[in-house]
């Protein structure tokens, strides 16, 4: 989450301004982060992801997983921000957890 700060705009009133640092724009997403974002939401509301070209997919939730996997800087744009890893593992992997998008 991006470090929040207190700043002053006008006379008296304060604003919260966000200012993410290096690591912070790179470090992923967490379980407490994402249920922090859903709480805002009504229950019953759908949650979705892109699609593979367009349009939005359902989350593939009957298949949940954990993968090791970091953070790939020079990506291409259409590669995931992140790398699997597997393959090569190292002392800089991250364990995250894994829900695909459901596919036809």
């Amino acid at each position: 989450m991006p470090a929040v700060g207190l700043s002053t705009t006008e006379g008296d009133k304060v604003t919260a301004s966000t200012a993410a640092t290096e690591d912070e724009r790179f470090r992923p997403l967490t379980v407490q982060g994402l249920i922090e974002v859903l709480v805002k939401f009504q229950l019953d509301t759908p949650v979705v992801v892109d699609g593979y070209e367009e349009g939005f997919e359902q989350l593939d939730t009957d298949r949940p997983s954990t993968i090791s996997m970091r953070h790939k800087p020079d990506h291409a744009d259409w590669e995931g921000e992140y790398e699997d890893t597997s393959w090569t593992p190292s002392n800089n992997d991250l364990t995250a957890v894994r829900i695909g998008r459901r596919s036809h």
